[in-house]
């Protein structure tokens, strides 16, 4: 139980309900049977409507009509075993505005024993531009998880991976729980910490510009891939450096056949000095 000092005896009960009308979150003090029994002003605000049209309402009003039968099965359950649960590991579902609109929202409850009466203190928080924030970079992973080629973000002060998508694992063969405690360096011991942080100054004095290297990454298999690197800076939208970018495609086939035609090059001219050396000996002999 909290402890109240003296200095708050003068106010009486009041100041606990008015503790409630100055919380940030909509506060909802809901009954035994399921009825509302105080909102703050928040919770006015939050439901869009008066707090007058709160009081006395069922909460299950308050949830779209396709999950009020789990929400009152919920609420039951909660009866037989109340306890505290925090908003950060509270329940998340949608609500519904006094005008029919559904938001996202995340809730903690908490009992309340008034006399012989229990009752639930739930504390109504909008998450919907957090979800949507949350949902919109789902989509952008999942779109750098369907490229082929590695994609690799990284602090341009740590130099440290922030995130990989699955064709970066491919490239390398390590795994992303792996590679988000590396740095290029890890992975491309034949450049130095120096090149790198004059690569990525570079980048970061021009955000325009976009670096391109082929280079040679070393997979955790000890073989070695061979790839052509973008690699760019990402600015956020307030226009402060956000993140590094870069994406290798792998090139081991095309070097690998430059190579070899390399090489058979090379064998075609030397055979052609040889059969030139030969005949050179043959009309000397003559």
């Amino acid at each position: 139980m909290g402890l109240r000092s003296p200095l708050l005896e003068p106010y009486g009960d009041d100041f606990a309900w008015s503790l409630f009308d100055a919380a940030p979150d909509g506060i909802l003090v809901v009954a035994d049977d399921g009825e509302i029994a105080f909102a703050n002003s928040q919770a006015g605000e939050l439901f869009r409507c008066d707090t007058a049209d709160l009081v006395g309402t069922p909460v299950d009003e308050l949830v779209p009509a396709e999950v009020r039968g789990p929400h009152r099965a919920h609420r039951t359950r909660y009866r037989v075993h109340p306890k505290v649960r925090s908003m950060g590991v509270g329940l998340s579902l949608r609500a519904l505005r006094r005008d029919g609109t559904p938001f996202d929202a995340e809730i903690s409850l908490s009992p309340l024993n008034l006399g012989d009466s229990l009752f639930v203190v739930a504390a109504v928080r909008d998450v919907g531009e957090r979800v949507a924030a949350e949902d919109h970079l789902h989509r952008v992973l999942h779109t750098l998880d369907a490229s082929d080629d590695g994609i690799f973000l990284f602090d341009a002060d740590t130099l440290q991976y922030a995130h990989v998508n699955s064709g970066a694992v491919r490239l390398v063969g390590y795994d992303a729980d792996e590679l988000v405690t590396m740095t290029p360096l890890h992975l491309n011991p034949y450049r130095s910490e120096a090149e790198y942080r004059e690569l990525v100054d570079h980048l970061l004095a021009d955000p325009t510009a976009t670096a391109r290297r082929e280079t040679r990454l070393l997979r955790k298999d000890g073989s070695v891939s061979h790839v052509e690197a973008d690699l760019k800076c990402v600015r956020k939208a307030d226009d402060s450096i956000d993140i590094l970018i870069g994406m290798a495609q792998d090139i081991t086939s095309r070097v690998m056949h430059e190579m070899a035609i390399k090489v058979a090059n090379a064998q075609l001219k030397s055979n052609q000095n040889e059969l030139l050396r030969q005949n050179e000996v043959l009309l000397g002999a003559k």
